[in-house]
């Protein structure tokens, strides 16, 4: 490092570093004092040996630092631990194993398109005949781009390489739900009362499975005119988590009279009182004592082929068959919204804005009828 001081009366400074095997000379002219000069100096050579640090970190490394900077914004309010929650199992499971190895700044546009050829080849987990969902695929991409922008912020490196490719394509898929009349052929020939609680609760309140998981018997009131289930803890993965998916997910649902009827009986008989456990739905077979998912998932799938019913029927499908449900009844957007306690109407009219396609027709027929009505008036 050198300071000169020019004829004019001005200081020069010269910055000389090897920075990644390469020689690199910064030269500062014009400065107009020598403690100014001494600043500059000592930032240009900082800022060097910051970036030489940083042209050597591994992606595993801001990974880390990526983590912890998410922590800080769930205790700033600005993040959901549900979300840190998936960021880290999406990226354990599909991007840290291809990227791990890498240099953050030497990762390029090729390596991202590489990263999506492997991952549209991925196979499903739970059903090796399927390469990953379309929507999966696209969260996991979404994940990695904001990861690259946390990067580019913190100034690892001086281009977003996702800024140069699209996402995958989102497809247009249409929603496997039951009909009312497909609900009941599923649960006329079901026997445990356990088993019918479950159906019932996820068709009539349309809450998540991991939301239906999570119930203890302090978080339901059935011994009033209004029951009600109350939304606070949530299952995932066979953990208990004291918190909702979402801030407007937190809340109480109110339930119809059959299925109330249901719930007591069910909470009163020994199939429920032979666990002695405080959560609904409890189970001997997982570690946590509570039923999974993926239990409750194959339940389904045996009942669904006993009934004859030839559709991909989820847990999750039983939320989309609760809001068909509210729409044959002429609910709108708004009112669905807030019962299946979206955060935003326009997430309401993403995932079910096309279902009202028969609505539209309905809508037409009326402003016929209407019109034929009054077309005798003159105006």
């Amino acid at each position: 490092m050198a300071i000169r001081k020019e004829k004019n009366g001005t200081y020069t400074v010269d910055v000389n570093l090897t920075i990644n095997g390469k020689y690199v000379r910064t030269r500062k002219k014009g400065i107009k004092s020598k403690k100014e000069a001494q600043e500059i100096a000592a930032k240009i050579r900082n800022d060097k040996e910051v970036q030489t640090k940083k042209i050597h970190t591994t992606f595993k490394e801001i990974y880390l630092k990526y983590i912890s900077y998410c922590k800080i914004e769930i205790e700033k309010g600005n993040m959901r631990k549900t979300t840190l929650d998936s960021k880290i199992s999406i990226f354990e499971k599909h991007i840290i194993p291809f990227f791990n190895k890498y240099s953050i700044q030497a990762i390029t546009k090729n390596d991202i398109l590489e990263f999506q050829k492997e991952l549209s080849k991925t196979k499903n987990i739970r059903n090796s005949e399927h390469t990953l969902a379309n929507g999966t695929i696209r969260k996991i991409y979404k994940q990695l781009n904001a990861f690259f922008e946390y990067c580019f912020q913190e100034e690892y490196i001086t281009v977003n390489p996702c800024s140069k490719v699209n996402n995958f394509k989102k497809e247009k898929k249409e929603k496997e739900y039951l009909t009312i009349e497909e609900f009941y052929k599923l649960v006329e020939n079901i026997n445990s009362i356990r088993d019918i609680t479950i159906i019932y609760l996820l068709f009539f309140s349309g809450i998540r499975i991991s939301e239906l998981l999570g119930l203890s018997l302090d978080k339901i009131n059935l011994n009033n005119e209004e029951p009600f289930i109350e939304i606070l803890n949530t299952c995932h993965k066979g953990e208990i988590r004291e918190y909702a998916k979402t801030d407007d997910s937190q809340d109480i649902i109110y339930i119809d009279e059959t299925t109330n009827e249901i719930l007591l009986k069910y909470i009163n008989s020994n199939e429920f009182n032979s666990y002695n456990s405080n959560y609904l739905f409890p189970s001997r077979e997982s570690k946590c004592g509570i039923l999974s998912e993926r239990a409750v998932g194959d339940m389904i799938k045996k009942y669904c082929k006993q009934a004859g019913i030839n559709k991909h029927i989820t847990p999750h499908s039983f939320r989309h068959s609760h809001v068909a449900m509210l729409m044959d009844m002429g609910m709108n957007l708004e009112d669905i919204k807030n019962r299946v306690r979206h955060s935003s109407i326009k997430t309401t009219s993403d995932e079910y804005g096309h279902m009202y396609n028969s609505r539209k027709k309905e809508l037409v027929l009326n402003i016929t009828n209407y019109v034929k009505s009054h077309k005798n008036i003159n105006p």
